[in-house]
């Protein structure tokens, strides 16, 4: 399935352009592009109905300085992401990768699968509490780990023997990638 951009640059930005973003959605349109001058709005090829675009662009030809539209042609975003996806190095005992990535001769090593999920470590507060977690004992606590996104925080510190590990708020996506995650990650223990 390709994606056609329709680019949209304005005279002045306005609040009316908001507006304009939700007519768009409200006909196909799934997703946007904030721009200095404007923005992009995305539809599938499939759903786009071009007269009724410009129909409803009419309605704003005072504001609109430049529009056109764009196709782009389908592309796998997800291989295109994991292919760019770098190891994250959180210090020199722990290193988050992809099973796709060499190892790392460090104390702890988090191989994550990315999927397009967060978790990955790429996240700056991923990080934070990465480094929070091999920095403080972490014995005979109670965790809660709120969104479990990659259940990157549960598994790792079920690795640690934690007495109780609380989870919640999980979606049918967090879900199924929990169930997969005990193959996914891998950490090497050695004494705390």
């Amino acid at each position: 399935m390709n994606y056609i951009e329709l680019r949209l640059e304005f005279n002045s930005i306005s609040p009316f352009l908001d507006v304009l973003k939700q007519e768009l959605a409200d006909i196909g349109f799934d997703s946007f592009m904030d721009n200095d001058n404007g923005f992009s709005a995305f539809i599938s090829d499939k759903l786009l109905d071009e007269n009724l675009v410009l129909y409803l662009l009419n309605n704003y030809d005072d504001f609109i300085s430049s529009k056109n539209f764009e196709e782009h042609p389908y592309q796998n975003w997800n291989k295109k992401w994991e292919s760019e996806f770098q190891p994250v190095v959180i210090n020199e005992n722990c290193v988050i990768r992809a099973s796709f990535h060499g190892s790392f001769d460090c104390k702890y090593e988090v191989i994550i699968d990315p999927e397009m999920s967060f978790g990955t470590g790429h996240h700056e507060t991923t990080r934070l509490i990465a480094l929070y977690l091999l920095d403080n004992k972490l014995t005979s606590k109670k965790v809660l780990d709120f969104g479990a996104e990659q259940a990157f925080y549960p598994f790792w510190l079920r690795n640690w023997v934690l007495v109780k590990l609380l989870e919640s708020r999980l979606t049918h996506w967090q879900f199924q990638m929990q169930l997969i995650m005990p193959v996914l990650i891998i950490v090497k223990k050695l004494h705390l």
